[in-house]
């Protein structure tokens, strides 16, 4: 579990702490698809000119083989067949200006053995060669290779300055989102706090004219424009309710679905003081019997 979705449970546990934008901005961040492509798109185009680089590093190489040769003898004096072995090593580098250099270091050895002479001891001749090479090449019109890591450095920087465009330009994006959808669920927490205060104030007038109207103090009318005005005050809290829900499903699809979040859908839920319509009319109703 990292630490910000630790926090995010232990802040659930504070019913006195709601989640806070910083937490969101941060959630939302962490779960931006578009910025995090941004973000690997500079990091591949911050990595080109290494890969630039390296197309023009040292190189070296390392070849051997083995020939054998056998031709028909002109002469008892000339070998029947010849077995070399040539092997060579060397470096290599092309620079970014076109020059390329090269240094080669090559050696064989060859083993000819003689046909037999009549002698006790056979003839064989062997023996070994090795050269050393160093050259450098340089084109006299211009280096196609150096055109080419300009313009391939050129494009780099292009597609960098562009990812950085793109990156601030999904930041500026999941911000503005962020506080949009953060500020519209917490005023539709506020409106709907308002909207319970509403109902319990109409539920105590309605209690209060009924009690009025058992001793003769109210009429009849006076009863229906109560119960009226209870019935508004609870319509109005279901419309705020549902605006209250859209907000908050706005904001969790912001931040992170709430299967994944399971513990800030249940922060938004804990940091939301609503009630059942049912235990504000139980409260508003003990309140009232507190007062006679």
């Amino acid at each position: 579990m990292t630490p910000l979705l630790a926090g995010l449970l232990w802040v659930a546990a504070a019913e006195a702490q709601p989640l806070t934008l910083e937490q969101a901005i941060d959630l939302a961040l962490r779960e931006s698809a578009d910025l995090e492509a941004a973000l690997i798109a500079i990091e591949s185009a911050a990595l080109s000119p290494g890969r630039l680089d390296a197309s023009f590093a040292w190189t070296a190489w390392a070849e051997a083989g083995v020939n054998r040769d056998a031709a028909p003898r002109t002469t008892e004096f000339q070998p029947q067949t010849m077995t070399t072995v040539p092997a060579s090593v060397g470096v290599r580098r092309l620079f970014p200006f076109g020059t390329s250099l090269e240094a080669q270091l090559a050696g064989s050895y060859f083993d000819a053995p003689f046909p037999d002479l009549g002698i006790p001891i056979p003839v064989i001749e062997r023996g070994f060669t090795q050269s050393f090479t160093l050259s450098a090449t340089h084109p006299l019109w211009g280096s196609a290779a150096h055109e080419l890591v300009d313009l391939q450095r050129r494009e780099v920087t292009s597609d960098v300055q562009a990812g950085v465009a793109r990156t601030a330009d999904t930041l500026d994006q999941v911000l503005g989102e962020v506080h949009r959808r953060f500020w519209t669920w917490a005023l539709a927490k506020q409106s709907l706090r308002t909207a319970d205060a509403a109902v319990a104030a109409a539920h105590a007038l309605r209690e209060q004219t009924e009690r009025k109207s058992r001793r003769g103090l109210a009429e009849t009318r006076d009863l229906l424009r109560a119960q009226a005005a209870l019935e508004v005050a609870l319509d109005q809290r279901l419309a705020v309710e549902r605006t209250l829900d859209a907000a908050r499903r706005a904001l969790l699809d912001r931040i992170g679905t709430p299967d994944r979040f399971t513990d800030a859908t249940y922060q938004l839920d804990r940091a939301v003081p609503a009630l059942p319509v049912s235990e504000i009319v139980a409260r508003a109703e003990a309140t009232s019997l507190a007062l006679r």
